[in-house]
């Protein structure tokens, strides 16, 4: 399709060899014998499609490889977590794509942010995690609410809170930017981090300038 002499083989799982009226239109010119030729035509369903979807391969591939991405971070050189490190990489982007065609562009946060998002969701998900500690749900809207540590809280470690602290309502110091306030409040997007209700606000006011 690049040249008069250049022959493209391929293969289609739908479509007919045939060109419709929506089928676009396109011309070629040639010399031959010192005069200058041309000819228009259709191009048949599934060369037609190639050329007007082949965009969303290269756009998916992007997305995927954008850093920190699966298959860069997860360095393996084991065929199987090679394929599985792939396979989450697509559902992922996927899901993205899917939220952004329902949601739109314009309201939708960068990749990254989504991925920290989507994955907090999956570690707090109800069906996969019993436990009988408190924890906040995660939405896109919700992310980052400020959630209190359950009793005798201690630290959150794989997914679960330890509750072997001395006293029921223990504080802590807040770990943001030198704050010493003494507080047992935590975002709901780094369960674990100590953070009072001012240093909550900073902390969602930068979340938001790093998504702009």
């Amino acid at each position: 399709m690049k040249e008069p002499d250049y022959t493209m083989k391929m293969m289609a799982t739908s479509g007919s060899l045939m060109a419709d009226e929506t089928c676009r239109t396109t011309s070629r010119r040639w010399v031959e014998n010192g005069e200058e030729k041309t000819k228009e035509f259709s191009y048949t369903l599934p060369f037609d499609h190639h050329f007007r979807y082949r965009h969303a391969v290269d756009n998916h591939n992007n997305l995927r490889h954008s850093l920190p991405s699966w298959e860069d971070t997860w360095v393996t050189q084991r065929w199987e977590l090679r394929v599985l490190a792939f396979v989450i990489a697509i559902c992922e982007v996927n899901a993205y794509l899917a939220i952004r065609f329902i949601e739109g562009k314009t309201c939708m946060p960068t990749l990254l942010n989504f991925c920290r998002k989507y994955g907090w969701q999956l570690i707090m998900n109800d069906d996969f995690v019993e436990d009988t500690v408190e924890h906040c749900q995660l939405t896109l809207e919700g992310a980052h609410t400020l959630c209190r540590a359950p009793p005798h809280a201690r630290l959150f470690r794989n997914r679960h809170w330890i509750c072997d602290a001395m006293q029921r309502y223990q504080q802590y110091a807040c770990g943001y930017l030198g704050c010493n306030n003494r507080i047992r409040t935590y975002c709901a997007c780094r369960p674990g981090v100590w953070l009072c209700g001012t240093c909550h606000v900073r902390h969602v006011l930068d979340e938001q300038e790093r998504g702009d």
